[in-house]
C-alpha cells in the first residue's frame, strides 16, 4: 500500500486537507484527483471554476479568494500552487497553466470592473482573458491586471504590477513590470535525472506540503 510507510498522524493529516479541499470547493464545476487545502478558501462562482489535479492551496495564515463572475471561466492546471491570502477573480476568463506557483497575497483579475469616467464609474467595462502558461512563478504580492499573457517558466518578482504580456522564460519586475533579462535552462538537467532513482511515486506528490 502507497500509504504504508508514512506515520499514522500523516495519513489522517492528508485525509483532511484532501476533505477539506473538496467540500470548500464543493461550489466549482469540475475539481481534480488529489487537490488539498490547508486553512480556508472563499468561492464564489457564478461562471464556471475547474481545477486539475494535485493542486495545493496554502491559505492558512490568510484566506485564498476565487471568485468567477457571471460568463466567466477560471481554471487552475494539474500541479498548481496557490499561496496564502491570494485573490482571482474572472469576469471573462483566466487560466493558471500547469505546475504554476502563485505566492502570497498575489491579485489576478481579468477586469477594471469600473470606468475612470466620472459618470461611468458604476459601470463594468469588458474584461479581457488572462493567461498564465505552464511553470509561471508569481511572487509575494504580485498584482496581474487584465490583458496579461505570461509565458512559459517566466518569473514575476514580488511587487511588481503586471500590465503588458511578458514573454516564456522571463524574469520581470517593478511597476509596471518589465523584463529584466531571459532565464537560460539549457544547462538544467531534465526533472528527476540528477536522483539516485526513479522520479517521484503518486504517493511523494501527495504528501509534499502535509
Amino acid at each position: 500500500m502507497l500509504l504504508r510507510r508514512h506515520p499514522p498522524g500523516v495519513v489522517v493529516s492528508l485525509a483532511r486537507r484532501l476533505l477539506w479541499a473538496r467540500w470548500s470547493l464543493r461550489h466549482a464545476n469540475a475539481v481534480g484527483k488529489y487537490v488539498k487545502l490547508t486553512g480556508r478558501l472563499r468561492v464564489v462562482n457564478r461562471g464556471r471554476l475547474t481545477i486539475g489535479d494535485q493542486v495545493l492551496f496554502h491559505a492558512h495564515v490568510a484566506t485564498t479568494e476565487l471568485a468567477v463572475l457571471a460568463g466567466g471561466e477560471l481554471h487552475i492546471g494539474n500541479g498548481a500552487f496557490i499561496n496564502y491570502g491570494a485573490e482571482i477573480c474572472a469576469a471573462t476568463q483566466i487560466t493558471i497553466g500547469e505546475e504554476c506557483r502563485i505566492g502570497t497575497h498575489c491579485i489576478i483579475m481579468d477586469s477594471d470592473f469600473h470606468y475612470v469616467e466620472l459618470y461611468r464609474r458604476d459601470e463594468r467595462p469588458p474584461g479581457v482573458p488572462v493567461i498564465l502558461e505552464a511553470h509561471v512563478w508569481i511572487g509575494n504580492r504580485v498584482t496581474i491586471l487584465k490583458g496579461v499573457r505570461i509565458g512559459y517558466g517566466s518569473v514575476v518578482a514580488a511587487g511588481s504590477v503586471v500590465t503588458h504580456s511578458i514573454p516564456p522564460m522571463s524574469i520581470a519586475a517593478g511597476i509596471p513590470a518589465r523584463v529584466l533579462r531571459r532565464i537560460d535552462d539549457t544547462t538544467a538537467e531534465p526533472r528527476g535525472a540528477a536522483l539516485d532513482g526513479p522520479p517521484p511515486s503518486l504517493a511523494d506528490s501527495l504528501f509534499a506540503g502535509t
